[in-house]
């Protein structure tokens, strides 16, 4: 490399040498004796790759792979045969992948419980969100948390959308989004659970 080059990047601060950069870079004297020993040092092997301008990098044999990180979750046999039980008492077919139905009201309880004027509310309500209508998912009516001994019991869940179960479970009127009580909460299970009874005796009459 001839000097002026060299002394090119010592103004620019980068040293080619790889040592402490100080006032004294910037005299000529400091260059002249720095680019002869790095000249000698470049006859004798050399220093590692570098860039035009961009200072002393090391030369690599291969790029760098990065590995992603997957996160291992065990899967719940008991879990997914409470929830294919739950679905097939409800709508005669097992649970579809992560829940994703094409007519969301031919499965979910919430809504068959509602009046017509409840439904007409409830479709204000939800607009702008109707994508999270169409995850069907098996709700439990006593949480799993505090009655974990009914986590996997059919007969303590319905299948509802997934924006209303959202709201149901952190004690969310379901049609306005105002806090209810434990009492209420139930109470919109318990609906559900009756309508499901009603439509059943129904049908039996036909």
């Amino acid at each position: 490399m001839e000097l002026d080059k060299f002394k090119e990047n010592c103004l620019k601060r980068i040293c080619l040498r790889r040592t402490l950069i100080n006032d004294k870079c910037k005299t000529l004297s400091k260059q002249e004796n720095c680019h002869t020993k790095y000249m000698k040092k470049q006859e004798s092997g050399g220093y590692m790759y570098q860039r035009p301008n961009k200072g002393i990098r090391p030369k690599l044999s291969k790029p760098l792979k990065r590995t992603p990180i997957k996160k291992k979750f065990k899967k719940d046999a008991r879990y997914e045969d409470f929830q294919n039980a739950v679905w097939q008492r409800e709508a005669k077919i097992n649970m579809p992948p992560k829940g994703q139905v094409h007519n969301w009201k031919n499965y979910c309880q919430f809504w068959k419980c509602l009046n017509l004027e409840e439904q007409k509310q409830f479709i204000q309500f939800v607009q702008g969100k109707e994508w999270m209508l169409n995850t069907i998912e098996v709700a439990h009516i006593k949480g799993k948390g505090a009655f974990a001994e009914l986590k996997y019991e059919p007969e303590n869940a319905v299948l509802c959308n997934h924006f209303s179960h959202s709201l149901l479970d952190i004690h969310k009127n379901p049609l306005t989004g105002k806090d209810i009580t434990d009492e209420e909460r139930t109470s919109w299970f318990k609906r559900m659970k009756e309508t499901k009874k009603e439509i059943e005796e129904h049908l039996l009459k036909l």
